[in-house]
């Protein structure tokens, strides 16, 4: 069979108002993740070799993500952004072994991080507690834009057939890695996300052909931030992807709208105090543009 992937696609779900104690979806996004296991390898000080396995990880999340989770740890999973220095040992060393991943475990009644937080950093690292890692299956969640950073994927995988996708970048944001022919993974500091293709066509050339036909609208004033707003649609049709658990064959309708960006991010070490520098850009834009309304009714009719 095909080989895990560095970072597999996870979600947790929750019904709104539900006094369920369970979540009503898997955590794993696709049955490819089912019946794998983790396993463990590691040495002391002296060298010594140990080696061991964790349970399904069906099983593991379904006791141990059915109640009581903190919300300020889920959080913390879903804002890893610098988690992908837990597989790259050189990117850990560098930062000093600061893990920025979070990791859970097997444990149940809403213990699932503490426990594992707790055996990440024992006293003594020896044979009993690598076991105790591995028995109870603790490992890292980093942050989800690590397997899909536009959400669209997960928009598919939900069975959604017409979606509108607001991205910053046309290129590098990991909106055309989800067409065929895109590159399979991007690796920077910190940083090694997984490109799932999940549309068979257009192709990765021809989606980065169609938005430089995009209708656009650029600042008519000297902009710090701002560069453009784009907007087009795109007719796609999905292809199997076992990750994300899509089918081949359904026509997905994408109406994309693109705000270009310069000198500002995600996040990270911006100023947060920026992104409302940025928000009066856009508006001042879309109200002094003269081709803005042409824009927004394209946008409201699905043009």
């Amino acid at each position: 069979g095909a080989l895990q992937p560095v970072y597999t696609p996870s979600h947790f779900t929750q019904i709104l108002n539900s006094t369920s104690a369970e979540m009503p979806l898997p955590f794993c996004a696709g049955q490819g993740c089912f019946d794998l296991v983790a396993q463990y390898a590691g040495n002391d000080a002296t060298g010594k070799l140990f080696a061991g396995a964790g349970a399904k990880l069906q099983d593991v999340y379904r006791s141990a993500f059915s109640a009581k989770l903190p919300l300020a740890m889920v959080a913390a999973s879903s804002s890893a952004f610098g988690g992908g220095n837990v597989v790259q040992a050189a990117n850990a060393a560098n930062n000093g072994c600061i893990s920025m991943s979070t990791s859970v475990s097997n444990a149940t009644d809403g213990k699932s991080y503490k426990t594992a937080s707790n055996m990440m950093y024992p006293k003594k690292v020896n044979e009993r507690s690598f076991q105790d890692i591995a028995g109870n299956s603790v490992h890292a969640l980093v942050d989800g834009g690590f397997t899909d950073n536009t959400a669209v994927a997960w928009a598919v995988h939900a069975g959604a057939t017409e979606i509108t996708a607001v991205t910053t970048d046309i290129h590098g944001g990991g909106f055309p890695q989800l067409f065929e022919g895109a590159p399979g993974s991007k690796c920077a500091y910190l940083a090694c996300p997984v490109y799932y293709q999940i549309f068979e066509s257009p192709t990765f050339k021809e989606v980065q052909a169609q938005y430089e036909l995009f209708a656009g609208i650029k600042p008519q004033f000297e902009s710090r931030f701002l560069q453009s707003i784009k907007y087009g649609r795109i007719t796609a049709k999905t292809r199997d992807n076992p990750w994300f658990g899509i089918h081949a064959g359904t026509e997905v309708t994408i109406h994309h709208l693109v705000i270009n960006t310069k000198d500002l991010s995600i996040g990270g070490t911006d100023d947060y105090f920026f992104y409302s520098s940025l928000v009066q850009e856009i508006v001042t834009t879309m109200v002094s543009a003269a081709d803005a309304k042409d824009l927004v009714k394209m946008f409201k009719q699905g043009q």
